[in-house]
């Protein structure tokens, strides 16, 4: 007869709902402050409307969350 296996489950160390849109706008923040930094102009002229996106989209959310 076969010996049943195990179930293997993997545990989040974090409980709950995680969001992981804050450390995506900082890292995109951090990409458009290093290409401006460099003189990257095309990089910065890309990043740029990404990274107000991003900040807004978390910030709104955010307030939207405190709110309810």
């Amino acid at each position: 007869m076969s010996e049943k296996q195990p179930k293997q489950v993997l545990k989040s160390i974090f409980r709950g709902n995680t969001d992981y849109r804050g450390v995506l706008a900082i890292l995109i923040i951090l990409g458009l402050i290093i290409s401006l930094l460099l003189d990257k102009n095309e990089a910065a002229l890309n990043l740029g409307p990404l990274a107000g996106s991003a900040v807004g989209w978390y910030f709104a959310d955010r307030r939207r969350r405190s709110s309810e």
